[in-house]
């Protein structure tokens, strides 16, 4: 956020903050109950490959690809642009 907001920044971080403590007492109170562990065994723990073949593989990885550009990439650029459009 910009210099001149920085109350609203700080209300916003506590706000994220609040946001992130009350997930983490959720999940902690969902998974009290599960404290036991078992381990895998048999045919469930067995690896079964599938073959996916070319168009299947490189759907997949397009798909990928398109995912890693807008959900990391793309918000980076964009808040390049931003500041510099701010700045001018």
């Amino acid at each position: 956020m910009n210099v001149k907001y920085t109350g609203e920044a700080s209300i916003l971080a506590i706000i994220m903050m609040l946001f992130g403590i009350a997930i983490l007492l959720a999940n902690e109170r969902s998974l009290k109950s599960r404290k036991n562990y078992t381990t895998v065994t048999g045919k469930s723990g067995q690896i079964s490959k599938i073959n996916l073949g070319n168009i299947g593989k490189y759907s997949i990885a397009i798909m990928l690809i398109i995912l890693t550009f807008f959900t990391s990439i793309f918000p980076i650029i964009s808040f390049a642009f931003d500041y510099y459009n701010f700045n001018l």
